[in-house]
């Protein structure tokens, strides 16, 4: 959770190989600003441009819907005197038409539960979302997800990051299960860069590539 005022744009340019060729992340981002010790505002998107590589056609710009949503802590306590802690929290809020074809308005909410030890985190996520419609679909795509993220402090301002994550829809997408490692760097105050390669274990993941992150921070109001 962002403090009151900060604002942070996780900024990850990717370049993946799959199947059908590679496609780059131009790049994946997400906005984060405090609103409250308690609240966040967030904006995630992924804008994409594919067909490098492929055996014919041209090159074509793709993006996933938006998600604008709430992060809402609920609950958590710190051990006195020690690094160890947990919270509760929710993340909701509407998917807005953004891939082609798309109209109208989706929805996603998704369950975080994290517990922290000295140099060590963990956060769990589920959920559930709704896409919003494509014109002239039967079936609007609709499903279940879940992850888990680690990440290790491995000095002051260095850490190993890891994920795991897993989609269960209702047949309009493919299903998918993914994994990232990797490390990230924390220049200084407001600067973090990463380095991660990410694994698309089933379905239409983002099959093997690599990904370079970077975290700029700010403070819009005190």
């Amino acid at each position: 959770m962002q403090l009151p005022g900060q604002l942070e744009a996780d900024l990850e340019f990717g370049l993946f190989a799959d199947d059908s060729g590679l496609t780059a992340q131009l790049p994946d981002f997400e906005l984060n600003l405090g609103l409250t010790r308690e609240v966040e505002f967030d904006v995630d998107g992924t804008p994409m441009l594919s067909g490098f590589g492929a055996a014919a056609g041209p090159l074509a710009f793709s993006s996933n819907n938006l998600w604008f949503s709430l992060k809402i802590g609920l609950a958590g306590a710190r051990q006195r005197g020690t690094e160890r802690s947990w919270g509760v929290g929710v993340q909701l809020g509407p998917r807005v038409a953004a891939a082609a074809g798309s109209q109208g308005l989706g929805a996603e909410a998704l369950l975080l539960v994290a517990r922290h030890w000295p140099r060590w985190s963990l956060v769990a996520n589920a959920g559930a979302y709704q896409e919003p419609p494509a014109r002239g679909a039967p079936t609007v795509d609709r499903g279940l997800q879940a992850g888990l993220d680690l990440t290790h402090d491995l000095t002051d301002v260095v850490g190993f990051e890891a994920e795991l994550f897993a989609v269960v829809t209702n047949g309009v997408a493919e299903h998918q299960v993914g994994a990232s490692a990797g490390v990230a760097w924390q220049c200084n105050d407001h600067v973090a860069v990463s380095a991660r390669v990410v694994g698309g274990l089933l379905g239409a993941g983002p099959g093997i590539g690599v990904s370079l992150g970077v975290s700029p921070s700010l403070r819009v109001w005190r």
